[in-house]
């Protein structure tokens, strides 16, 4: 996709994810080098999801970093975006949400651009999931052999330190996975239609992201924003599918 924002220079967060996204795990040299060789140029990743939804009807469109990819391909049918803040305390400013913060005028064009509502995660209902020491073993034993499992406790230990350092507990908030279990109705969740629109070209409230909840602009609604979902059911998925993982299935 997209390899910078819309107009913004690019800022990663090394000190929240690791310098490779892994926590203190290493990819090594081998495997960036695969990765990067695998990358797609700009077009050719919009022929690939042109030619995905062409030939799947039901395919949903999940975002869960910026919405850059989104506002440049245009208006994507049954998307969830995993981004913003309403009504809640931000986690990269007093009023923005990282996602929406790093590029703002995408997420901004993305919800002007959108043809149907757009189902939104936002940060007030995504870091409710989290994994401590506890559940991570819960998680771990879930999976037995699977490989992934051997990787897990450097992964998270990172970002259960990170958070700590922040002063929110020796833990992890895992706002990808709820995003995917929403998109894919595997937790219950309940939304409220709205209006949004994101501020991108103020420095001090850059990414802060506004919903309409009465119809005081008179603009149509384009999302539905998620007010609540069941965490207690997403673990509980979550150690499902991990089961069904370590059986191969």
């Amino acid at each position: 996709g997209q390899p910078v924002p819309l107009e913004v220079p690019l800022t990663t967060t090394p000190e929240t994810h690791g310098e490779f996204g892994l926590g203190y795990i290493n990819p090594g040299p081998q495997h960036i080098s695969q990765h990067l060789n695998q990358q797609h140029s700009p077009s050719n990743w919009q022929d690939l999801w042109r030619d995905a939804m062409s030939q799947h009807a039901d395919l949903r469109l999940i975002v869960t970093g910026p919405a850059t990819n989104l506002a440049t391909f245009g208006p994507t049918p049954r998307t969830t975006l995993m981004g913003g803040t309403y009504l809640y305390p931000g986690n990269t400013t007093p009023t923005a949400e990282w996602n929406t913060w790093v590029d703002p005028h995408a997420a901004k064009t993305a919800f002007a651009q959108a043809t149907e509502p757009i189902t939104v995660c936002s940060l007030g209902v995504t870091e409710r999931l989290t994994l401590n020491p506890d559940s991570l073993q819960l998680l771990i034993d879930a999976l037995s052999d699977a490989p992934i499992a051997s990787y897990l406790p450097e992964m998270l230990r990172f970002y259960f330190e990170f958070h700590e350092s922040q002063g929110e507990g020796y833990l992890a908030q895992i706002h990808d996975l709820l995003t995917v279990m929403i998109a894919l109705g595997k937790a219950p969740f309940t939304t409220r239609e709205v209006t949004v629109d994101v501020e991108a070209d103020s420095e001090l409230m850059r990414g802060t992201t506004v919903a309409d909840m009465r119809g005081h602009w008179g603009r149509e609604p384009n999302a539905l924003l998620v007010d609540d979902a069941d965490v207690t059911a997403a673990h509980a998925e979550l150690l499902r599918a991990a089961r069904n993982d370590s059986k191969g299935q």
